[in-house]
C-alpha cells in the first residue's frame, strides 16, 4: 500500500539496463557466428565473459535479494521466483514455493479462471526446484508442520490442502494428491462446502489417472469412485450463489466420462441422457462464450462417438460413421483450446493428437497414426517436461 512502481520512460534506456546488466552474453558461435553492435555495447568493454556471468549473476541476486525483503506478496510473487531461477538458487526457490503467501499470490489470481497461468507458473518453478518429487515432499511436511502450530484454522488448513492437492495432481503426483485430500473430505468443519467440493474434483481425477492403468476391474471401481466424487461435488456447486458455471459444467462433463467408461449399454435411452447433458453444458458454455468448455463438450462427443464404433464391425458403414464423427470433435475440441488460449497449459491438449493417433491407429492409418502419437508427446514436453506422467505415457 501506498508503493508506486518506477519504470523508464523510454523503452530503449528499459532495453539498454536489461542488455546491460539482465542479459548473458551470447558467444560468438551462440548467436549463429554473428554479433551485434548492440549486444557488444551494453555488455562490457572488455568483451570478458567470465565478468559478464559476474555481472548478470550479480544483478539477478540483488533483485533477488530486494523482492525477498519485500512486503508486497504480489510483487514478490511476480518478481522473486524469476530472479532466483535465473542465479540458479535452488534451496531459495524451494523455499519460496514453502512460503504459504508466495504461493497462493502466485496460484490464487487465475485459481478458477480458463487457463490458470497461475498453477503452471508454480509447475515450472517446481520443476526448477529440484523437480517434483522434491517439491511434494517438502509442502507435504508444510502442511504438517501448520498442522501441529495449532495458530492457522483447520478451515484455512483445508483451503490450503486443496490448493497444493491440484498443484500435486497437474504435476503428475496423483498419488500423493490423493494422500493429501482422502482423510480431508471426511472433516466435518468442511463438510459440503466449495473446498470440500473442490477436494472432490481433484481426488476424483487424481484417483482415475492412478487406476488407469492397472487391471479392468479396478480401472471400472476407480471410475465409480470418481463418478461419485463428482457427483458430491456437483450438488455442492448447484447450491451456490452466485453458480460457478464452470466448475459445474467441468463436473458435468467428468460424470458423463465416467458413465460413458463404465455404464454405456448402446440402449437409446442411456445415449439420449447423455445428449442431454451434452446439451446443457454446450448452451452454458455459450452462454458465457467458454471455448474451452466447448473443447470439452467436443472431446466427450467423440468419447460417446467412440464407444458407439465399438458396437460395429471395423470398416462397416457405420464404424466409419463414427470413426469420421470421433475424428471431427476431437478437431474442434482442438480449436476451441487454441481460440481460448489454454492450448499451452492445458495437459488435455497434448491428449487430442494422442487421441486421434488412436482412432487413426484403430483402422491401420500407421503413417497418420505416428504423426498424431509424435505431436502428443512433443506437446506434452512443450506443456509439461519430458518427466511428467503424461509425457511418459505418450511417449510410451
Amino acid at each position: 500500500p501506498g508503493e508506486g512502481r518506477l519504470d523508464f520512460f523510454h523503452r530503449a534506456v528499459s532495453k539498454a539496463v536489461r542488455l546491460r546488466y539482465l542479459t548473458r552474453k551470447k558467444s560468438f558461435g551462440e548467436n549463429n557466428g554473428k554479433a551485434t553492435a548492440l549486444s557488444h555495447s551494453f555488455s562490457g568493454h572488455d568483451g570478458s565473459t567470465e565478468k559478464d556471468e559476474d555481472r548478470y549473476t550479480f544483478w539477478h541476486g540483488k533483485l533477488a535479494d530486494h523482492f525477498e525483503a519485500c512486503r508486497d506478496n504480489q510483487r514478490k510473487a511476480e518478481e522473486l521466483p524469476y530472479h532466483l531461477e535465473k542465479i540458479l538458487s535452488i534451496s531459495r526457490l524451494l523455499q519460496m514455493l514453502a512460503n504459504w503467501d508466495t504461493f497462493n499470490a502466485i496460484y490464487a489470481p487465475t485459481l478458477y479462471h480458463e487457463d490458470n497461468k497461475g498453477l503452471y507458473e508454480i509447475l515450472y518453478y517446481g520443476r526448477q526446484a529440484g523437480g517434483f518429487n522434491v517439491v511434494a515432499e517438502m509442502l507435504e511436511a508444510q502442511i504438517q508442520i501448520w498442522e501441529v502450530s495449532g495458530e492457522i484454522p483447520k478451515e484455512e488448513i483445508a483451503h490450503r490442502a486443496m490448493v497444493i492437492g491440484k498443484f500435486l495432481q497437474k504435476a503428475g503426483k496423483e498419488v500423493h494428491a490423493t494422500s493429501l485430500l482422502s482423510e480431508r473430505i471426511s472433516d466435518k468443519s468442511i463438510a459440503n462446502t466449495v473446498v470440500w467440493a473442490d477436494m472432490c474434483v481433484i481426488l476424483a481425477r487424481a484417483i482415475v489417472t492412478i487406476e488407469c492403468g492397472k487391471a479392468s476391474g479396478r480401472r471400472a471401481s476407480a471410475f465409480r469412485r470418481s463418478q461419485q466424487l463428482q457427483e458430491g461435488a456437483l450438488s455442492v456447486y448447484q447450491a451456490q450463489f452466485p453458480l460457478p458455471w464452470r466448475a459445474i459444467c467441468n463436473s458435468i462433463i467428468q460424470v458423463m466420462q465416467c458413465e460413458l467408461e463404465v455404464d454405456y449399454d448402446a440402449s437409446t435411452q442411456f445415449i439420449a441422457r447423455i445428449e442431454q447433458k451434452i446439451k446443457e453444458v454446450k448452451n452454458l458454455a455459450l452462454q458465457h462464450n467458454a471455448k474451452d468448455i466447448l473443447a470439452s463438450v467436443h472431446t466427450t462427443i467423440a468419447t460417446l462417438a467412440s464407444v458407439q464404433q465399438q458396437s460395429y464391425y471395423r470398416f462397416d458403414d457405420e464404424y466409419m460413421y463414427f470413426f469420421q464423427l470421433y475424428n471431427e470433435n476431437q478437431m474442434l475440441g482442438q480449436k476451441y483450446m487454441e481460440q481460448s488460449c489454454t492450448h499451452t497449459t492445458n495437459m488435455s491438449y497434448s491428449s487430442i493428437f494422442f487421441n486421434l493417433g488412436m482412432n487413426y491407429h484403430s483402422v491401420n492409418d500407421i503413417t497418420r497414426a505416428e504423426a498424431y502419437y509424435r505431436q502428443s508427446v512433443i506437446t506434452a514436453e512443450s506443456i509439461s517436461s519430458s518427466d511428467h506422467p503424461w509425457s511418459k505415457y505418450h511417449r510410451q
